[in-house]
């Protein structure tokens, strides 16, 4: 429940708790107890990041060729190194890694295919994946 639920809540208890006050004699005051459950709002929520950067050599294993992506790193809006990624998990993977960050704006820092280095700003929102093809 974020802040203003919650300030809303307490708002229309304490002109309940006023208003049948008002109507009774002997009514006792409101005490305010703690909060009872876990708080949602409390919990960071995170987005994702999927980066498509250029193929490294074909890695051949028998009769399978692997293209895993090269690595890249991203920097927060403050341009601070928030991570370097490996960009797959071994030699024989292909998937780019799937990153988890908190909401906000980054840039990240990889090998295209077709220009050499960039550097790509972009938005990570909450419970979202966002996918850069560099």
């Amino acid at each position: 429940m974020n802040s203003k639920t919650r300030l809303r809540i307490m708002t229309s208890l304490l002109a309940a708790a006023l208003f049948t006050g008002a109507s009774c004699a002997h009514s006792q005051p409101l005490t305010a107890l703690p909060t009872v459950g876990s708080d949602s709002g409390s919990k960071p929520v995170t987005g994702y990041l999927i980066v498509y950067t250029e193929t490294e050599n074909p890695i051949s294993s028998g009769d399978i060729v692997y293209y895993p992506h090269t690595p890249y790193k991203i920097y927060d809006s403050r341009g601070v190194l928030c991570r370097s990624v490996r960009n797959h998990l071994s030699e024989r993977d292909e998937s780019p890694a799937r990153v988890s960050l908190p909401p906000g704006r980054y840039t990240v820092v990889g090998k295209s295919e077709t220009k050499g280095d960039v550097a790509v700003p972009l938005v990570v929102n909450a419970s979202r994946t966002t996918v850069a093809n560099l």
